[in-house]
């Protein structure tokens, strides 16, 4: 969770009682699983403590009961806070290498320029690169964002798409992503499942395709 998120959701909604102060660039969720669980969590703790000594974090706190894990996960699952706070938003679901996500969402803010970036809402899932950018909508807005934030993926190897599809909204930036090869490769694979057009007409490869 970035700070504008963990600010938004976690201080401002008043849903949550804060775990931990705002002002931290970011905020990790870590959930850890063990086979021992008389050890496990004293092994979680030097873990953190490790982490500590080492600059990777300044400041954690430990869930010591399934309340305790349910309260804190409540704060990042607080989809509904978020668009309380921000009315109609506009919502991408990209993905990326988790080295490349600093220097990308530097090139969006770029991108966005003022006053937009100062208003962009980032969470997402560090395992697997999937990044959720957020900003409120306006046609105006919409046309800046979309070319700022798949732009910005190129030079990165990303997805326009992680875990919700092309469909249509995103066919037109396919190309940033996938090469002309690559979507002639998926025509054919198409036409040859579904020669009359009938399965999930209209998606992904238009409907001309």
């Amino acid at each position: 969770m970035w700070e504008s998120f963990y600010r938004t959701i976690a201080i401002e909604s008043g849903n949550h009682t804060p775990p931990l102060p705002d002002g931290s660039p970011l905020y990790a969720l870590i959930e850890s699983r063990g086979h021992e669980p008389v050890h496990d969590e004293h092994r979680f703790q030097a873990a953190l403590s490790a982490a500590a000594d080492h600059g990777l974090l300044t400041d954690a706190v430990a869930a010591m009961s399934g309340t305790d894990r349910d309260r804190l996960w409540a704060i990042r699952d607080d989809i509904p806070a978020l668009v309380r706070a921000m009315g109609t938003r506009l919502a991408y679901d990209v993905s990326l290498p988790v080295t490349a996500i600093p220097a990308y969402l530097e090139a969006v803010g770029r991108q966005l320029g003022a006053p937009l970036a100062d208003q962009l809402v980032v969470f997402g899932h560090l395992g697997d690169g999937n990044l959720h950018l957020t900003l409120p909508f306006d046609p105006v807005t919409k046309a800046i964002a979309d070319q700022a934030v798949y732009d910005a993926l190129v030079p990165f190897a990303g997805s326009v798409s992680a875990e919700h599809g092309i469909g249509l909204e995103k066919r037109a930036w396919l190309g940033h992503t996938r090469s002309e090869g690559e979507i002639q490769a998926m025509r054919r694979i198409k036409r040859a499942l579904d020669p009359n057009g009938i399965m999930n007409p209209g998606k992904l490869l238009g409907l001309t395709d």
